[in-house]
């Protein structure tokens, strides 16, 4: 490691728990292995030792509203690198730093906004006039620095097809300059609840915790409470099929949100007996071993890691084309795929066949674990060190 030039590593923090935050904290343990690494950011949570690898830690003075937290990150990143007398390779996540020589792409607002427009608006407790008009603001400086990050000039890893096409689509750059690599799974850490005793007591205990009976097959959703990710659809697709006597259906919710907003339409469906929204939580894993079904129509998806995750607990899953790890799926062989445009008819039908054939749903438990086992971090991350070893 010590001829190998650093790699400096641009994002706000790094941590096990949000979808970009831990990817990340993967990859950078994996390309830490081969080459130096210096972290810029104001945190970092996950591991206890790292092989080499420097953090420089920066301190943001105002942390609320968002965008103030942003603007202190750009100056005193540019201030930081500028002051640095080892030159490095940086590598932006995302919009992270206006200058980079790599941009790792987990997601395009620009893209998800020309959705946004056409999907029912979210609405939450205590909006205001005043939060419209820094929303707008915040999507409007979004918006403007993808302009300005990305340029054709510049080297990308985009995480799906889908973002490739986007970033050749929406910013001109060319197809030469982007490599695709999709994210990984801890396999050591999300696995089948049937490989031991304790991991079977936890799925009773939780199913026993949430009041579900033996009888219950529990459709789960793991991700935000809002439009983008599918959720009011979600409900009534649930409907549907309890309409075309599913009886014993249960839909377990858990992600960040106001739970209150889904509350109209859980009653207006009349399925107060049927979801279950259980607090968020840092993890996540006893809630797959709890399930039956990872049911998941989100509208905009770069790549939806607890897909993955899900399919690396042995677990059925039934989610939207958009999403980009769909790309790792055989539809009808590992897994469940449907347009999130589809009806709710449409999409209920494209799980009938889970709902009335255990066989089939172990027959995509097997499969979808298959696809997840070729996914390891390990593998992922010597993707990463063969980009950086041909473009270092």
């Amino acid at each position: 490691m010590e001829n190998q030039q650093p790699i400096s590593i641009m994002i706000h923090d790094l941590n096990p728990w949000g979808g970009q935050d831990r990817s990340m904290l993967e990859i950078a343990w994996q390309l830490n292995k081969q080459f130096p690494l210096e972290i810029h950011s104001y945190s970092i949570e996950g591991y206890d030792s790292w092989p080499d690898m420097k953090h420089i830690k920066y301190e943001a003075s105002i942390k609320k509203p968002i965008v103030f937290k942003y603007l202190n990150y750009h100056f005193k990143s540019w201030n930081k690198l500028r002051s640095l007398k080892d030159k490095s390779v940086i590598q932006s996540t995302g919009t992270a730093r206006l200058k980079s020589d790599v941009v790792q792409v987990q997601f395009i607002h620009s893209e998800w906004q020309k959705i946004a427009e056409n999907l029912p608006k979210d609405k939450s407790r205590g909006f205001s006039p005043i939060k419209g008009v820094y929303h707008h603001f915040l999507n409007k400086y979004k918006l403007y620095l993808e302009q300005k990050v990305y340029t054709p000039q510049k080297k990308y890893i985009a995480i799906s097809h889908g973002i490739k096409k986007e970033l050749m689509n929406n910013f001109g750059i060319p197809e030469k300059n982007i490599e695709i690599i999709h994210h990984g799974v801890d396999l050591n850490y999300f696995k089948p609840y049937q490989e031991d005793e304790s991991s079977i007591q936890t799925r009773l205990e939780v199913r026993q915790k949430l009041g579900i009976q033996p009888e219950d097959r529990v459709l789960l959703h793991v991700g935000a409470l809002n439009s983008r990710k599918g959720i009011f659809k979600s409900l009534e697709v649930l409907a549907y099929l309890k309409r075309q006597g599913f009886k014993n259906l249960k839909y377990l919710a858990v992600g960040q949100g106001d739970q209150k907003i889904l509350q109209p339409l859980i009653k207006d469906l009349e399925l107060e007996d049927n979801v279950i929204l259980a607090p968020h939580s840092k993890d996540i894993r006893e809630y797959y071993w709890a399930s039956d079904l990872f049911f998941f129509p989100s509208f905009y998806e770069p790549f939806g890691l607890v897909v993955l995750e899900a399919m690396a607990c042995g677990l059925p899953v039934a989610t939207s084309d958009v999403a980009g790890a769909s790309e790792l799926i055989v539809p009808g062989e590992s897994g469940i795929l449907f347009s999130p445009l589809d009806s709710v008819e449409k999409i209920a039908q494209s799980i009938n066949p889970f709902l009335k054939s255990e066989e089939y749903g172990k027959k995509l438990a097997e499969n979808a674990l298959a696809v997840a086992e070729e996914q390891s971090w390990e593998k992922v991350g010597k993707k990463y060190k063969e980009f950086y070893s041909n473009h270092i």
